[in-house]
């Protein structure tokens, strides 16, 4: 298994992925919004991407699940982008 396949890896990229969603939602409540907060989540997602196409990693519990999360993590991000781009409007 190479490095960037490692569970310590995907485990620092669900990090960083839940911390833009944090920061997004946030960013939301206190009417700052900006879709720069977003980058994080969708930076991990794409780099998490491989969890997918590779089938004997995504017939693994844990990598399976960190696909799932990650996705989750990604649509969580989906609420704020479209409340914010609803009240530009």
């Amino acid at each position: 298994m190479s490095v960037n396949q490692s569970k310590t890896t995907v485990l620092s990229w669900l990090l960083l992925s839940m911390t833009g969603v944090v920061a997004s939602w946030a960013s939301l409540i206190h009417d700052q919004f900006a879709f720069i907060y977003a980058l994080p989540s969708l930076a991990s997602a794409v780099m998490l991407m491989w969890i997918r196409r590779q089938p004997s990693f995504y017939a693994q519990p844990f990598y399976r699940t960190s696909w799932q999360v990650s996705i989750i993590l990604v649509w969580l991000l989906i609420i704020p982008g479209c409340y914010f781009l609803a009240t530009e409007l």
